[in-house]
């Protein structure tokens, strides 16, 4: 399992023996640490969006030490689905160092992120996130359809509602 502190420090020493400054949006279950200790889970990757830094450099130092990674210019079109416009304005600074800072997705972006691929681990992620932040199913389903109407048109925004709609009645 991996650490959040564990990969902070590397992730610390990546920038300082590569002289590369490294600005990062943290979305997976490294996050969950990130937003607070008692919603982690164990992960054994960072998935991440690179906001500044070398990509390759970095997959390539991670791989040396261990850690798997799914890194990104664009976490939003990892799917047909996308991210909330704006979300990147809306992340949340956890980490910062003299090169390297770190943030994670606001807690309902980081929701939509999780609902939109719907894994049984993304919806516990999705159902710890909901009851640490108190959100409503309204703002859920608002943020929901701000990413349907970003989304390229598609049999996917069918799903991703069908999605939306057995999630919430699970959870009543």
């Amino acid at each position: 399992m991996l650490l959040v502190e564990d990969v902070i420090e590397v992730l610390d020493r990546f920038t300082w023996t590569s002289e590369q400054h490294l600005r990062m949006i943290v979305v997976g279950g490294l996050a969950l640490q990130l937003y607070d200790k008692s919603l982690a889970r164990p992960t054994i990757d960072l998935d991440a969006e690179i906001r500044e830094g070398n990509i390759d450099l970095l997959d390539q130092f991670l791989t040396e030490n261990h850690i798997p990674a799914d890194l990104s210019e664009d976490v939003s079109h990892w799917g047909m689905i996308d991210i909330p416009p704006g979300y990147r304005g809306r992340v949340k600074k956890c980490v910062q160092r003299k090169f390297l800072e770190i943030g994670v997705l606001d807690y309902t972006d980081f929701v939509i992120s999780k609902l939109r691929v719907a894994r049984q681990v993304d919806i516990d992620d999705t159902m710890k996130v909901i009851a640490f932040t108190g959100m409503s199913e309204a703002e859920i389903r608002d943020a929901a359809e701000a990413s349907i109407a970003a989304s390229v048109k598609s049999t996917e925004l069918w799903k991703f509602r069908q999605t939306l709609d057995i999630f919430f009645a699970r959870r009543l």
